[in-house]
């Protein structure tokens, strides 16, 4: 969206844990190998090239490992001779928007991506287990997806455009979604699913756990990534406030960034009232 050729790395499997366990010590989190033996994968391929690559992880401070994958990642490059490729690390204690003038408008667009996916990934939880043609609604989430990225990163939009057409995109994939034939069944259990954020969203990782629940006849249900984002704002604003900076500059960009997501969040949320009746996330009813 803001002029960068970039991929997603590919899913991970049995070759990523391979390669994150060679540069481990074996105690560490499963994150944070699966995460390192993607990107050592990605340099272990026939088409890198270190002139024209680089990787992207965010991070954060805290008591887990996660704040130590980046310097990491970066002696593993430097192991491996490539010392020269960059790995943009934006972090939560600066809202994620220490990406130079690029930071503002690659945030917004990040964070309407990951409310319209958390959207998308919805629709799919709640239709799958109860669809009438096996499959069908995995090949609407496959095609939405690709529709969702393809309106995403439209390059130079306007922000006021880009909400529409973003809006305009999901309410056509809401449609789809209606139009799947499904048998719903209130009585099925309904499963929420608790855990570390990367290992409940990485299927890998979990083993395809939900879909193993939707076989043996539950219905799973995933907190949205977004929560993670609102976390941040929390801590980060906590910080300032604990740190005497309540009134500096950077505390009232933290309060009109947190009016600004919830009015993008509002907007792109609103025409699924009907179809999410009932799938409240609690942070829903507090507000």
């Amino acid at each position: 969206s803001v002029g960068i050729d970039a991929v997603v790395l590919p899913p991970s499997d049995a070759r990523t844990l391979e390669l994150g366990a060679r540069y481990l010590a074996g105690e560490e989190c499963l994150p944070a190998k699966i995460t390192l033996g993607d990107f050592v994968k990605i340099i272990e391929g026939p088409d890198f090239d270190p002139a024209r690559t680089a990787f992207m992880l965010a991070t954060a401070n805290g008591p887990c490992r996660f704040g130590q994958y980046l310097p990491h990642i970066r002696k593993v490059l430097r192991t491996l001779g490539h010392p020269d490729v960059p790995v943009l690390s934006p972090t939560a204690e600066e809202g994620y928007q220490e990406l130079g003038s690029l930071g503002p408008e690659l945030a917004r667009t990040g964070w309407r991506a990951v409310v319209a996916s958390d959207i998308l990934r919805k629709l799919l939880l709640k239709t799958r287990p109860y669809e009438g043609n096996r499959g069908e609604t995995d090949a609407a989430y496959s095609l939405s997806l690709k529709e969702l990225c393809t309106t995403l990163q439209t390059p130079k939009r306007d922000p006021g455009d880009q909400l529409a057409a973003l809006t305009s995109t999901l309410v056509q994939i809401r449609d789809r979604f209606r139009r799947i034939p499904a048998r719903y069944d209130r009585e099925r259990l309904f499963i929420a699913i608790q855990g570390e954020i990367f290992c409940r969203l990485n299927d890998f990782s979990n083993e395809h756990l939900i879909r193993r629940l939707e076989a043996c006849g539950g219905e799973a249900w995933l907190a949205d990534i977004s929560e993670w984002i609102w976390y941040c704002n929390r801590e980060q604003e906590g910080c300032l406030r604990n740190g005497r900076r309540r009134w500096l500059v950077a505390m009232l960009g933290a309060k009109v960034r947190d009016h600004i997501q919830h009015a993008d969040e509002s907007a792109l949320r609103a025409p699924f009232a009907e179809d999410f009746l009932g799938y409240e996330e609690p942070e829903d009813m507090d507000r």
